[in-house]
């Protein structure tokens, strides 16, 4: 592994990971860096760097710490830090390590609801080894590998489990109110 400044330009999701970066899309982290200035931005970038491995002659594929890549490409920012990975990296290790860091990095949010959500549908998408970490050998997490991360109790994951069926996405609670209101 090693360290390089590398053009925005040059820089693609990694295929194995297309369905979790999509996932990660809808969790809205990136609008914390907008209200940033420009040097703050690449601080920050600098000291959490892209994962990437070289593609063909000019081209990367990212799988890791993608979180400013947006606000990046938004503000006109060429250059981005990464850390380059040996192109002999297999698909699956790709995987493992995009699905261990982005849930390494949401876990301290587990009592956030949106949070616990991503979270939770991260864990469930996750390969097999990342999996085993946190179930219980169901197919669903096991609630007391949520209270250890999150140190709560037992009551208060069993509510943020079942209040998820309860909710819905934004989309389902609207069709209910909109059938409510019918009735």
């Amino acid at each position: 592994m090693k360290i390089a400044r590398i053009n925005l330009k040059d820089v693609i999701c990694h295929p194995s990971i297309d369905e979790l970066y999509l996932l990660s899309k809808d969790v809205d982290s990136e609008k914390i860096y907008a209200e940033l200035s420009d040097e703050m931005l690449i601080f920050i970038q600098n000291n959490k760097p892209l994962h990437v491995i070289k593609h063909g002659k000019n081209q990367y594929y990212f799988f890791s710490n993608w979180d400013v890549l947006v606000e990046f490409k938004s503000r006109g920012l060429k250059k981005i830090t990464a850390i380059l990975h040996d192109k002999k990296a297999t698909d699956e290790f790709i995987s493992e390590w995009a699905y261990q860091s982005e849930i390494t990095k949401w876990i301290p949010s587990l009592k956030d609801r949106p949070q616990f959500k991503y979270l939770q549908k991260l864990i469930e998408l996750s390969p097999p080894l990342t999996q085993k970490m946190f179930k219980d050998g169901n197919t669903k997490l096991a609630v007391s590998s949520i209270q250890k991360l999150a140190n709560l109790t037992r009551s208060q994951v069993r509510s943020k489990i079942d209040s998820k069926d309860k909710e819905g996405t934004k989309l389902e609670q609207f069709l209910r109110e909109s059938n409510e209101s019918k009735s």
